[in-house]
């Protein structure tokens, strides 16, 4: 059986398609969650293909498309771009990513809410 090595030409299209994927949900004001109701796909699987973690497949751009009501061209239009031409959040796979620090477990939690130490 090969084995399918991923070129960098084949990780920046996946970038490109993750990132137009997010543009059109936002541009239709849909959340990752929505997308997912409307296409059973979950959304931390959308979440890894707008990261590029994952490959997305032809029949699942396919739903996404339809839930998003655009035609499959749409996701392919930056293609042709190149890495200095696009916004800086879709090359993410030339930089490192930065260190995330976590947040504290309650720092959602209004002040007046929270118990004093």
């Amino acid at each position: 059986m090969p084995i399918c090595i991923q070129t960098e030409l084949e990780k920046e299209a996946d970038c490109k398609i993750g990132h137009r994927i997010m543009q059109l949900r936002k541009l239709k004001k849909m959340t990752q969650n929505d997308l997912s109701d409307l296409t059973g796909i979950s959304y931390q699987q959308i979440q890894k293909y707008k990261k590029a973690i994952n490959r997305i497949s032809a029949s699942r751009l396919y739903l996404i498309s339809r839930a998003l009501k655009v035609e499959m061209n749409q996701f392919f239009l930056q293609l042709d771009q190149t890495a200095e031409e696009l916004p800086e959040e879709v090359v993410v796979f030339k930089k490192k990513r930065p260190y995330n620090r976590k947040k504290p477990a309650n720092s959602d939690v209004p002040k007046d809410l929270k118990i004093a130490s």
